[in-house]
């Protein structure tokens, strides 16, 4: 990028750049004065300058504010101390080894024991996800016959407010008509979960 010069000459707001004109010129050379050419071809090696820890501890000083994504990623493990928190409005997203990623989206909490549960311990489970806007909850592993479902939309309004009995299958129509990440809560007496849908219209 040139600079002012003394005698009033024009600064020029480019990287060097053969592919780039100014005035019918280029402002550079294929062989040595090309910027674009010079970081596209390091840019691997500066991106792995930082390396993953092989174990990451995260305590309350890694908590995820309003608005925030934290990302976590390490060669073997990653551990959610006591303490650790997302806030409303926050993402966090894990990912250890080359093969385990999770995913942690809070509403208004966490379970107290900052546990993701595997699939077979869930209360429901949502597909097709990505969806319409239509799509099926299957409700299961409830002890309490009645279960509310409420939807919020990226911003926390509630959009969907339902109550269910039993365990089994749930077909939702969900009345929006933007595109965009939606939360679905399903709370009975003794717990409640929070997932991600994800509405393609």
């Amino acid at each position: 990028m040139s600079y002012d010069c003394p005698g009033g000459c024009v600064r020029l707001p480019y990287w060097s750049n053969p592919d780039v004109l100014f005035g019918g010129i280029p402002m550079g050379t294929a062989h040595t004065h090309d910027n674009a050419r010079v970081l596209n071809a390091t840019s691997s090696t500066i991106a792995n300058y930082r390396t993953a820890p092989s174990n990451l501890n995260l305590g309350s000083n890694s908590n995820i504010d309003y608005n925030e994504i934290g990302e976590a990623i390490a060669f073997s493990t990653i551990t959610m101390s006591s303490g650790f928190s997302v806030a409303l409005g926050g993402e966090f997203y894990a990912k250890a080894g080359s093969s385990i990623d999770a995913s942690m989206l809070a509403l208004d909490e966490i379970n107290e024991d900052n546990s993701v549960g595997l699939i077979n311990n869930s209360l429901f489970q949502i597909y097709p996800n990505p969806n319409l806007g239509s799509f099926n909850i299957s409700i299961n592993n409830q002890d309490s016959k009645e279960a509310e479902i409420i939807i919020f939309d990226n911003y926390g309004n509630e959009v969907y407010k339902n109550t269910q009995y039993g365990n089994g299958e749930y077909r939702i129509n969900l009345p929006v008509n933007k595109s965009g990440i939606y939360y679905l809560r399903l709370q009975n007496q003794e717990k409640s979960e929070t997932k991600r849908v994800l509405i393609e219209k």
